[in-house]
């Protein structure tokens, strides 16, 4: 027996021992006024049985040696007298209310009742320490896709130096064995994806520069540059993807369903895998347009007639510039070389500077447009409208963007 057990049968052999004290009537010759015969019996009650079996039903207060039955209060000076008597009666038996008996026991009977429940040893037994040497050990996969959705975000902000403090944080995680290879190589190109990004929009800004400055050479050599840099992006940009893939079957994220907890972060690191693709893309298409015109630009360098690229410049709004997570924003903007309006051109507004849709000007170089912010809880979003040259452009015009605009983003 432990030691709530004992603690447990002293208390309840104490109840009893009261009880027991309550149910026997002392049989007084004394009778004072409104006495009434007790039918109480201790034998009839259910819990003495369990505590009592075998021991005399007498007074628990009553004095040892001394016959009678009538309880031994306190003495100091005080007569041996029941506290419960009727002031003006005369005799020592105690006048209980009819009832009073019952009353009593069922207060008893719960008390014990509501000790047993609280009680850790009359509850149910207490699981048993588990032997950390044999104890199976559960990966908290929601955490690891938090982190690769982390680093993918350093990757969408163009901002690598983020990302070795989560491959710190990797380094001493509780990551199954089977995935320590596919976490180093996510993180690691994470890291290296970011850096390339960065890379490659400062070779376009230097394109774009060299461009209204009329020096094709230096514009070819820096979107060559771009180029190079962009093959290695889409290579580290598969890693990911794949490692995302392995990680995601390891831990059970497609079986998990999008409802649950793993699956939602699953989800989240896959949308955040298509936005940077997304923005590969733009990067290619924005390179490439930039080589035709550098293209176009040395076929008449030899020429009489020299072709000048004319700067663009593009404005954007938006509306409002707080939101929550889910709601809708309005934007507009227009596209002007100098005081001319550029019709019937693509812009493409960037979401955190990855591409999130494309619109059309009119014939007066104006555009407007709706988006829904992501369910991404960061402090703001960064808006910006981006122009480039299409195929089908008729002019030689320089690429621009808008301004970034900020808006402040709220959580339920």
């Amino acid at each position: 027996m432990n030691t709530n057990e004992h603690e447990m049968t002293g208390l309840l052999s104490a109840l009893i021992r009261v009880h027991s004290h309550l149910f026997v009537v002392p049989k007084s010759r004394n009778r004072g006024p409104g006495y009434r015969e007790s039918r109480c019996d201790v034998s009839k009650s259910p819990l003495v049985p369990l505590f009592q079996r075998g021991r005399p039903r007498i007074s628990p207060f009553r004095e040892r040696g001394i016959k009678g039955d009538f309880p031994l209060f306190a003495e100091m000076g005080r007569p041996r007298i029941s506290p419960f008597r009727e002031r003006g009666s005369k005799g020592d038996f105690p006048r209980f209310p009819e009832g009073y008996h019952r009353s009593l026991l069922a207060a008893a009977t719960t008390g014990l009742l509501l000790l047993s429940v609280a009680s850790p040893g009359a509850g149910a037994a207490q699981a048993p320490h588990e032997d950390p040497d044999t104890a199976p050990v559960v990966y908290d996969g929601v955490s690891l896709l938090q982190k690769y959705a982390e680093a993918l975000d350093y990757v969408l902000a163009r901002n690598a130096g983020g990302v070795p403090a989560l491959q710190e944080q990797a380094a001493g995680a509780n990551i199954p064995p089977q995935l320590r290879d596919t976490v180093d190589s996510f993180l690691s190109s994470g890291y290296s994806l970011a850096g390339l990004v960065a890379g490659i929009e400062a070779d376009r800004e230097k394109a774009t520069t060299f461009a209204s400055q009329f020096r094709p050479r230096e514009m070819k050599e820096s979107l060559e540059s771009a180029g190079q840099k962009l093959d290695r992006a889409y290579a580290e940009l598969r890693v990911m993807e794949r490692g995302a893939r392995d990680t995601g079957r390891v831990l059970g994220a497609g079986s998990a369903g999008g409802g649950s907890t793993l699956g939602k972060a699953y989800e989240e690191v896959e949308a955040r895998l298509r936005r940077i693709r997304r923005l590969l893309d733009l990067l290619r298409e924005t390179t490439v347009s930039l080589t035709r015109q550098t293209e176009t630009a040395l076929e008449n360098l030899g020429g009489m007639q020299g072709m000048i690229l004319q700067p663009t410049s593009l404005s954007l709004a938006v509306e409002p510039d707080t939101a929550f997570v889910g709601d809708t924003v309005q934007f507009q903007g227009s596209l002007r070389a100098g005081d001319k309006p550029l019709g019937s051109r693509q812009v493409t507004i960037l979401l955190n500077g990855a591409p999130e849709q494309v619109v059309i000007t009119d014939n007066s170089g104006s555009y407007r447009g709706h988006l829904v912010l992501p369910y991404d809880y960061v402090p703001e979003m960064a808006l910006q409208a981006l122009y480039y040259r299409q195929p089908l452009d008729m002019g030689l015009y320089v690429g621009s963007t808008s301004p970034e605009t900020r808006v402040k983003v709220l959580f339920y």
